[in-house]
């Protein structure tokens, strides 16, 4: 019996390690979610309103990652951000502090403070530095200023005035259009705000210079941009033309539907509005003829469908097709008539070509391998006759 009890002893004792071991990784499964979740915070980007990574002291910036929950400091750089808000755990909203270059963002919590990365860059813009430039008829652009791109393109849609909305870096900054100054308005995003408009462009490529001028010295920083008010230009642009040349009108700028551009062809010095007639064709793109000469003038307008632009005028002076020389066709002077061209003067009428010559024999017209035909059958037959005796006698 107490050999039973010593046995029965033994065989739990043994059966104790391995559930002690399943135990202990069970407890280890249990707990790794908890740490994996308790890691540190990473940032993927800090971006401005536009989401790109450069803006101005006092913008609105969001920092997108993870691990943000219970996050104590956000830093641009080594300044700590006065102002910010744990969105959620992959989001804050920050207002950058003052700062200049290009720094890292970095967030802290419980767990850490996040890595410096590429991915957290944020760039300060300088004060003669926009933050964006747009069209309020629709053309926004959002190029990175401060990389030195100075050169845009935009359209004024219909009208003959264009009205540029601006952020500016600097609140203490001033801008001007072409000599015009832009008027602050309400600040948004954390950014100084204006607003320009220019009247009486002309039709085509209008040059707009928008100059930023920051206050304590720092030069002045010039932005080109290219406003097209279409239709733009004909090709060719009036003048002398014939009834075969194709004219075309360029529409660079022009938006897509609803927008059209038409235009009307009127006899006389005086054009016709496309908008005042409905004598009118609407612009393919393919370009189009006058096949009848005379003095015409071409107006043409875009349409929005609800109101038209300024029409574009040209008059043209049509001639005939020039594709002939004057005089083609008309009978050279002192040409005999029913002289053949090219008819040596003295040569008698009627004679046949080839007439006069010597007629070569019927023998000289044979190839000159003509001969060497029978000559080369005969030498064949011999060889094979020769052949075939030799055969014979190996055989024997």
């Amino acid at each position: 019996m107490r050999f039973l009890t010593l046995n029965a002893a033994r065989k739990t004792h043994y059966l104790l390690f391995p559930c002690i071991f399943i135990i202990m990784v069970l407890l280890v499964m249990s707990i790794a979610p908890l740490t994996a979740y308790a890691a540190a915070p990473a940032v993927s980007s800090a971006v401005n309103y536009r989401g790109n990574p450069w803006g101005a002291a006092g913008a609105v910036v969001t920092i997108n990652g993870s691990g943000f929950t219970g996050a104590t400091e956000v830093k641009f750089g080594s300044v700590a951000a006065a102002e910010f808000t744990v969105d959620s755990d992959t989001k804050i909203t920050a207002t950058a502090p003052a700062g200049s270059g290009t720094v890292h963002v970095t967030v802290t919590t419980a767990e850490g403070t996040s890595a410096e990365s590429d991915a957290g860059l944020f760039t300060y813009l300088g004060s003669e530095e926009l933050v964006s430039l747009w069209n309020t008829g629709g053309g926004m652009w959002n190029p990175p200023f401060h990389y030195g791109t100075t050169a845009y393109t935009t359209a004024s849609r219909i009208a003959g005035s264009i009205t540029f909305g601006y952020f500016l870096a600097d609140y203490n900054a001033t801008v001007t259009f072409n000599g015009n100054p832009g008027t602050l308005s309400d600040p948004l995003y954390g950014l100084a705000r204006g607003f320009c408009s220019l009247s009486g462009l002309q039709h085509g490529a209008n040059t707009v210079n928008v100059v930023v001028s920051a206050p304590g010295g720092t030069p002045n920083k010039t932005y080109v941009v290219t406003v097209y008010y279409p239709p733009n230009w004909f090709t060719p642009n009036g003048g002398n033309i014939d009834t075969s040349t194709l004219i075309t009108i360029d529409t660079t700028g022009m938006p897509g539907s609803p927008y059209q551009c038409w235009y009307t062809i009127t006899p006389g010095d005086t054009g016709t509005d496309p908008s005042a007639t409905t004598d009118r064709y609407l612009y393919d793109g393919a370009g189009f003829n006058i096949s009848t000469p005379g003095t015409y003038t071409v107006s043409a307008a875009v349409f929005n469908g609800t109101s038209w632009s300024n029409p574009l005028e040209a008059t043209f002076i049509v001639t005939g097709d020039g594709g002939e020389e004057p005089g083609e066709g008309e009978e050279e002077p002192g040409e005999e008539p029913g002289e053949e061209p090219g008819e040596e003067p003295g040569e008698e009428p009627g004679e046949k070509p080839g007439e006069g010559e010597e007629t070569p024999a019927p023998e000289d017209n044979l190839p000159t391998t003509a001969g060497a035909i029978p000559l080369l059958g005969l030498s064949g037959a011999a060889a094979l006759a020769a052949g075939y005796a030799l055969l014979r006698r190996k055989r024997r």
